[in-house]
């Protein structure tokens, strides 16, 4: 696990609203160098400043994300969150900030999903491929879930294919182009659509939403007076059009690494 933290200036008697999160999900979270950047990270600093708190910035491994939140070692945790039945018997969500989907990256040269004009076209489409279907994902994250099958979930998976996991999406993306060990990353939209943005010349985006998801903010089920004020101060954000500032700010200036 890597830690890292930025903090509000201010007032040293204002308390700390310690977020959990894994900077390694563009456009939601990630680097650049030392400074966390993305929707996520520029909401919860909105949100701590409707608060009148201090950010402090966790950064770990996903998978570790609300357990950190539901053992008290953050209070909350902005990650690309999906809400799901599994997820609340560990942590209470926030309303919703962003709807979201599943979304496939193959290689340029790919067309084996050419063809396909639905969700229920690809699935088939997979289900066909059988063994030839390489799956890569970050672990944890829906993704695996849709590839993998998961009751809690509703999704079937794919029994047949190969999985593969991976630390982030850029990581399974490097294998895709790479090597032979996947030949299809399942990752949520804004992602895949950064990734793509980065690597043009070697992949593609199926534009087939797979899924309906909503990401909300993850708080400790111990705090529930913390929860309505995130809640109002996420109303405020919304309702002044401030998040749909954030939102768009990433759709139109974010930073790739090309590397």
């Amino acid at each position: 696990m890597v830690s890292g933290s930025m903090m509000f200036a201010g007032c040293d008697n204002r308390g700390t609203l310690r977020m959990s999160t894994n900077a390694a999900f563009m456009p939601f979270e990630y680097k650049v160098g030392n400074e966390f950047r993305g929707i996520d990270i520029d909401l919860a600093y909105k949100i701590a400043e409707k608060l009148n708190m201090k950010l402090e910035i966790i950064d770990m491994d996903f998978d570790g994300v609300i357990n950190s939140v539901s053992q008290g070692q953050a209070d909350v945790a902005l990650a690309g969150l999906t809400v799901n039945d599994t997820r609340r018997q560990h942590v209470d969500f926030s309303d919703t900030y962003f709807k979201a989907s599943q979304y496939l990256i193959v290689k340029n040269d790919d067309t084996r999903f050419d063809n396909c004009e639905t969700v229920e076209d690809v699935i088939q489409k997979i289900n066909e491929l059988g063994s030839n279907a390489k799956f890569g994902f970050q672990s944890g994250t829906t993704g695996q879930y849709f590839a993998e099958g998961d009751e809690d979930w509703g999704f079937d998976g794919f029994p047949n294919a190969a999985k593969v996991g991976y630390a982030n999406g850029a990581t399974a993306v490097n294998d895709l182009t790479l090597r032979d060990t996947i030949n299809i990353v399942v990752i949520d939209e804004m992602p895949a659509k950064s990734l793509v943005a980065a690597n043009s010349e070697k992949i593609k985006l199926i534009d087939i939403p797979l899924t309906d998801e909503e990401y909300a903010i993850a708080v400790n089920k111990n705090k529930p007076d913390l929860l309505n004020k995130i809640n109002d101060a996420l109303r405020e954000i919304i309702e002044e059009g401030i998040l749909d500032e954030i939102i768009e700010k990433y759709y139109t200036e974010i930073e790739f690494d090309q590397e």
